[in-house]
């Protein structure tokens, strides 16, 4: 016979596999988008953010700055 799984215990399995694995997460793959690869020989070093997010961002703000400048209805 097979057990039944309740959402509680569904949940606790899941919290407890992601907490081995730190490597994993929503909150991991942001930063890697943002920032460059870390150096596996130095891990205390400072990541610096990639240049391509840097461009975007910088595009994005200046487009928001433009139109607010341009916005008719002030």
């Amino acid at each position: 016979m097979v057990k039944r799984v309740t959402p509680d215990e569904t949940k606790a399995w899941l919290k407890a596999y992601f907490g081995r694995r730190p490597d994993i997460g929503l909150g991991k793959a942001i930063v890697n988008f943002v920032l460059g690869p870390k150096n596996p020989f130095e891990p205390k070093k400072r990541r610096l953010p990639k240049l391509g997010f840097l461009f975007t961002a910088g595009m994005l703000v200046g487009v928001f700055v433009w139109f607010l400048h341009f916005n008719p209805t002030r």
